[in-house]
Protein backbone atom coordinates (compact mmCIF):
# COMPACT_ATOMS: atom_id res chain seq x y z
CA UNK A 1 0.00 0.00 0.00
CA UNK A 2 2.53 2.23 0.72
CA UNK A 3 4.15 1.83 -2.51
CA UNK A 4 1.24 2.22 -4.21
CA UNK A 5 0.99 5.70 -2.65
CA UNK A 6 4.44 6.39 -3.04
CA UNK A 7 3.99 5.63 -7.04
CA UNK A 8 0.55 7.89 -7.24
CA UNK A 9 2.31 10.61 -5.56
CA UNK A 10 5.11 10.49 -8.08
CA UNK A 11 3.02 9.90 -10.88
CA UNK A 12 1.21 13.48 -9.56
CA UNK A 13 4.87 15.12 -9.37
CA UNK A 14 5.51 14.08 -13.11
CA UNK A 15 1.85 15.23 -14.19
CA UNK A 16 2.47 18.74 -12.39
CA UNK A 17 5.83 19.21 -13.71
CA UNK A 18 4.58 18.51 -17.75
CA UNK A 19 1.66 20.99 -16.80
CA UNK A 20 4.78 23.64 -15.79
CA UNK A 21 6.35 23.10 -19.24
CA UNK A 22 3.01 23.52 -21.22
CA UNK A 23 2.44 26.76 -18.89
CA UNK A 24 6.71 27.82 -19.78
CA UNK A 25 5.44 27.05 -23.37
CA UNK A 26 2.79 29.57 -23.34
CA UNK A 27 3.93 32.33 -21.33
CA UNK A 28 8.07 32.61 -23.17
CA UNK A 29 6.58 33.07 -26.69
CA UNK A 30 4.48 36.07 -25.95
CA UNK A 31 7.62 37.52 -23.53
CA UNK A 32 10.30 36.75 -25.80
CA UNK A 33 8.24 38.74 -29.12
CA UNK A 34 8.57 41.93 -27.11
CA UNK A 35 12.24 42.41 -27.51
CA UNK A 36 15.87 41.29 -28.45
CA UNK A 37 16.36 39.70 -24.78
CA UNK A 38 18.22 36.75 -24.97
CA UNK A 39 15.70 34.55 -22.57
CA UNK A 40 16.06 31.63 -20.68
CA UNK A 41 13.91 29.18 -18.42
CA UNK A 42 14.79 28.72 -14.45
CA UNK A 43 12.45 25.79 -13.26
CA UNK A 44 12.55 25.97 -9.67
CA UNK A 45 11.51 22.74 -7.22
CA UNK A 46 11.67 22.31 -3.62
CA UNK A 47 13.92 19.23 -3.66
CA UNK A 48 14.64 16.24 -1.38
CA UNK A 49 17.16 13.61 -0.27
CA UNK A 50 15.29 11.22 -1.77
CA UNK A 51 16.42 10.27 -5.26
CA UNK A 52 12.95 9.24 -6.38
CA UNK A 53 11.00 12.11 -5.52
CA UNK A 54 13.76 14.33 -7.50
CA UNK A 55 14.05 11.87 -10.40
CA UNK A 56 10.99 12.92 -12.07
CA UNK A 57 11.18 16.19 -11.84
CA UNK A 58 14.73 15.67 -13.61
CA UNK A 59 13.27 14.14 -16.63
CA UNK A 60 10.37 15.96 -17.26
CA UNK A 61 12.36 19.33 -17.10
CA UNK A 62 14.47 17.31 -19.79
CA UNK A 63 11.94 16.76 -22.05
CA UNK A 64 11.50 20.93 -22.76
CA UNK A 65 11.50 21.66 -25.80
CA UNK A 66 11.73 24.92 -26.36
CA UNK A 67 14.46 27.60 -28.22
CA UNK A 68 15.79 28.95 -24.87
CA UNK A 69 17.93 27.70 -22.51
CA UNK A 70 16.50 25.56 -19.70
CA UNK A 71 17.60 24.82 -16.15
CA UNK A 72 16.38 23.12 -13.08
CA UNK A 73 17.42 24.27 -9.81
CA UNK A 74 16.19 22.84 -5.87
CA UNK A 75 15.56 25.17 -3.47
CA UNK A 76 16.98 22.75 -0.92
CA UNK A 77 18.27 19.14 -0.49
CA UNK A 78 20.10 18.76 -3.91
CA UNK A 79 23.97 19.90 -3.36
CA UNK A 80 25.46 20.67 -6.75
CA UNK A 81 22.25 21.15 -8.38
CA UNK A 82 20.93 24.76 -6.25
CA UNK A 83 19.46 27.74 -7.93
CA UNK A 84 22.45 29.25 -8.28
CA UNK A 85 23.82 26.35 -9.69
CA UNK A 86 21.28 26.56 -12.32
CA UNK A 87 21.51 30.73 -12.45
CA UNK A 88 25.17 30.51 -12.92
CA UNK A 89 24.78 27.72 -16.02
CA UNK A 90 22.10 30.45 -17.56
CA UNK A 91 24.29 33.34 -16.95
CA UNK A 92 27.28 30.80 -19.13
CA UNK A 93 24.68 30.68 -21.86
CA UNK A 94 24.51 34.34 -22.15
CA UNK A 95 21.14 34.95 -20.89
CA UNK A 96 20.42 38.33 -20.60
CA UNK A 97 16.86 37.97 -18.99
CA UNK A 98 15.55 34.48 -16.75
CA UNK A 99 11.80 33.50 -16.57
CA UNK A 100 11.97 31.60 -13.02
CA UNK A 101 8.82 29.33 -12.86
CA UNK A 102 8.29 27.72 -8.95
CA UNK A 103 7.11 24.00 -9.18
CA UNK A 104 4.88 24.56 -6.95
CA UNK A 105 0.83 24.31 -6.05
CA UNK A 106 0.27 27.46 -4.38
CA UNK A 107 1.80 30.77 -4.54
CA UNK A 108 0.63 31.23 -0.80
CA UNK A 109 3.63 28.66 0.22
CA UNK A 110 6.16 29.91 2.03
CA UNK A 111 8.94 28.70 0.21
CA UNK A 112 8.05 31.00 -2.81
CA UNK A 113 9.45 33.96 -0.15
CA UNK A 114 12.36 31.79 0.02
CA UNK A 115 12.46 31.48 -3.92
CA UNK A 116 11.79 35.23 -4.09
CA UNK A 117 14.85 35.82 -1.60
CA UNK A 118 17.13 33.89 -3.37
CA UNK A 119 16.58 35.36 -6.70
CA UNK A 120 16.98 38.83 -5.59
CA UNK A 121 13.17 39.97 -5.56
CA UNK A 122 13.29 40.66 -1.65
CA UNK A 123 16.02 41.36 0.88
CA UNK A 124 14.48 39.72 4.07
CA UNK A 125 12.70 36.55 5.30
CA UNK A 126 9.83 36.04 8.20
CA UNK A 127 11.08 33.63 10.66
CA UNK A 128 9.31 30.60 10.01
CA UNK A 129 8.49 27.55 11.75
CA UNK A 130 6.82 24.28 10.76
CA UNK A 131 6.24 20.75 10.93
CA UNK A 132 7.31 18.83 8.20
CA UNK A 133 7.71 15.76 6.65
CA UNK A 134 10.96 14.56 5.09
CA UNK A 135 11.49 10.60 3.63
CA UNK A 136 9.35 9.74 6.38
CA UNK A 137 10.94 11.32 9.26
CA UNK A 138 8.85 14.10 11.14
CA UNK A 139 10.63 17.31 11.70
CA UNK A 140 11.10 20.80 12.19
CA UNK A 141 11.89 23.00 9.70
CA UNK A 142 12.83 26.59 10.77
CA UNK A 143 13.83 29.43 8.60
CA UNK A 144 16.15 32.04 10.88
CA UNK A 145 19.09 34.46 10.28
CA UNK A 146 22.01 34.10 11.83
CA UNK A 147 25.58 35.41 10.90
CA UNK A 148 24.23 37.93 8.24
CA UNK A 149 22.17 35.28 6.07
CA UNK A 150 19.24 32.93 6.32
CA UNK A 151 19.86 29.20 7.10
CA UNK A 152 17.03 26.75 6.91
CA UNK A 153 17.29 24.03 9.78
CA UNK A 154 16.18 20.87 10.29
CA UNK A 155 15.30 19.12 13.37
CA UNK A 156 14.01 15.52 14.13
CA UNK A 157 10.81 15.74 16.16
CA UNK A 158 9.11 13.24 18.82
CA UNK A 159 5.57 13.23 20.58
CA UNK A 160 5.72 14.13 24.12
CA UNK A 161 3.54 12.13 26.78
CA UNK A 162 0.49 14.14 26.04
CA UNK A 163 1.02 13.68 22.12
CA UNK A 164 1.96 16.91 20.97
CA UNK A 165 4.95 16.73 19.09
CA UNK A 166 8.42 18.41 20.54
CA UNK A 167 11.68 18.67 18.45
CA UNK A 168 15.02 16.72 20.06
CA UNK A 169 18.52 17.07 19.99
CA UNK A 170 20.33 20.07 21.15
CA UNK A 171 21.07 23.44 19.71
CA UNK A 172 23.31 23.07 16.98
CA UNK A 173 22.45 19.77 16.34
CA UNK A 174 20.52 20.99 13.47
CA UNK A 175 20.95 20.05 9.70
CA UNK A 176 21.42 23.42 8.32
CA UNK A 177 21.54 24.76 5.04
CA UNK A 178 22.30 28.65 3.60
CA UNK A 179 19.62 30.47 1.54
CA UNK A 180 22.41 31.76 -0.64
CA UNK A 181 21.26 35.03 -3.06
CA UNK A 182 22.01 34.60 -6.75
CA UNK A 183 24.79 36.54 -8.16
CA UNK A 184 23.98 37.76 -11.78
CA UNK A 185 23.21 40.85 -13.93
CA UNK A 186 20.35 38.95 -15.75
CA UNK A 187 17.03 40.60 -15.22
CA UNK A 188 14.59 38.08 -13.30
CA UNK A 189 11.11 37.56 -13.77
CA UNK A 190 9.17 34.80 -10.88
CA UNK A 191 5.99 33.73 -12.28
CA UNK A 192 3.08 32.37 -9.87
CA UNK A 193 2.89 28.79 -8.98
CA UNK A 194 0.37 26.49 -10.25
CA UNK A 195 -2.61 28.20 -8.66
CA UNK A 196 -5.94 27.94 -10.52
CA UNK A 197 -4.40 28.18 -13.86
CA UNK A 198 -6.52 26.90 -16.56
CA UNK A 199 -4.16 23.63 -17.91
CA UNK A 200 -3.81 22.74 -13.82
CA UNK A 201 -8.14 22.87 -13.55
CA UNK A 202 -8.30 20.39 -16.95
CA UNK A 203 -6.08 18.29 -16.68
CA UNK A 204 -7.11 17.13 -12.47
CA UNK A 205 -10.82 17.40 -13.46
Amino acid sequence: MKQTKQKKSLNALAVQTMLLIMIISLIVPAVASENQEKYGILVIAHGSPSESWCSPVRDAVAEVDLPYPVELGFLEFVPNETINDAVERLDNAGVTKIIAIPLFISSHSSHIQEIEYVVGLRDTLPMTAEHVVVVGVKMERTVASKDNQYVISYMPLEADADGSMQATGHPGDEEEEELVPIDTDADIILTGAMDDHWLTKKNFQ
